[in-house]
Order: C-alpha cells, then structure tokens, then sequence
C-alpha cells in the first residue's frame, strides 16, 4: 500500500516538472536575481500543490 502511494508521488512530481511546467517557469526558478529565483520557485511549489 505504502508503495503505491510513493510511486504515485513520484509519477505526479515528474509529470508537474515535465508537463505542465513552460520554460519562463523554469528560467525564473533559476534566474540571479532574487525576486526572480523566489517567485519562479513559488510558482513551482504552486504547481506541484493543484
């Protein structure tokens, strides 16, 4: 049971990296400034959450 809730943890995860994330998500998250690199990264979080 345990397992089944990992795996789809991790399958979930990688389709919210992967699919619904575009490039201008990414580009923030990893930007020098910042105001940049936190807001791309909330923005991240906020995909993973919905």
């Amino acid at each position: 049971m345990y397992l089944r809730i990992v795996l789809l943890l991790i399958i979930s995860h990688l389709i919210g990296d992967f699919v619904f994330q575009n490039q201008y998500i990414i580009n923030m998250r990893f930007s020098k400034s910042f105001k940049y690199s936190i807001v791309g990264n909330l923005m991240h979080s906020f995909v993973h959450f919905f």
